[in-house]
């Protein structure tokens, strides 16, 4: 069965007042106004109620307390709920069935669920991606991928530029972006992702090391007491350099600790 994930209804509400309550039919939905007149606010709803991390609202916006989505997807109807907030990482409770029946339902019938993955259990994310059809990580740290990763391929707000794809944020890595179209087009997937993402701590921890090590030789600390005009200098008329080595100045060892020793010939 393929993956996909319909949205079928919107409901945006402050306390008991309804803002906002729209079916959304299947095939392509056109949201049509002028100037100002919320467009771009419904589409900051839908990013949101779907696991986006929106944290700056329009001021009309920010009126509204809940977003509720009905979506249909191949483990059948989910109805997603969150709070409005300045907050980032808002938690998701779900409720398994249509919108109507999660409205009456008590707070016990829906699941909350974190941004994060909890060291016992799932994230919101999670549950998503298993209702979606879609592949989901099974290890831990920064190379998750969440809905909010997805979202940012499938919505560009206004102040992306427009060359670029993917909605513009903070901290972007060529690894995320890159994890995110295999997985929606089926190639990579996750398995690749980690290996990138364990390559890239492990060069780092290197440099960390080679930077200790070169920190920490006896060689290299007498070189750092010893004055610049002096460096070069023999310290007796019948001074030699090593046969095997000699060392170079400490500013050239912390700019590029791999040319800490010099083969002599």
């Amino acid at each position: 069965m393929s993956a996909f994930l319909r949205i079928e209804r919107m409901l945006i509400t402050r306390g008991a007042n309804v803002l906002y309550d729209e079916p959304f039919h299947p095939g392509v939905n056109i949201i049509h106004g002028s100037n100002g007149s919320g467009k771009s606010t419904l589409a900051d709803f839908i990013y949101f109620g779907l696991g986006g991390d929106l944290r700056e609202w329009k001021e009309s916006a920010s009126r509204a307390e809940r977003v509720y989505l009905q979506i249909l997807t191949p483990a059948g109807t989910l109805t997603l709920r969150r709070d409005v907030s300045t907050d980032g990482l808002r938690p998701m409770a779900i409720y398994f069935g249509n919108m109507d029946d999660a409205l009456s339902s008590p707070n016990d019938g829906w699941q909350l669920l974190g941004y994060k993955r909890p060291e016992h259990g799932y994230s919101f994310s999670q549950v998503l991606f298993r209702a979606i059809g879609l592949p989901e990580s099974v290890s831990d740290g920064a190379s998750n991928i969440t809905m909010h990763q997805l979202l940012r391929l499938l919505y560009v707000d206004q102040l992306t530029p427009v060359q670029r794809i993917f909605r513009i944020e903070n901290f972007d890595t060529w690894q995320t972006r890159q994890a995110v179209g295999d997985l929606l087009t089926g190639v990579g997937g996750y398995d690749l992702y980690e290996k990138q993402i364990a390559l890239r701590e492990t060069r780092s921890n290197m440099r960390l090391q080679r930077r200790r090590i070169a920190a920490s030789s006896p060689s290299h600390q007498a070189m750092a007491k010893t004055s610049s005009s002096s460096i070069f200098r023999p310290r007796a008329r019948n001074w030699k350099p090593s046969a095997r080595n000699c060392w170079i100045p400490s500013a050239i060892l912390l700019t590029n600790p791999s040319l800490a020793r010099i083969r002599m010939r």
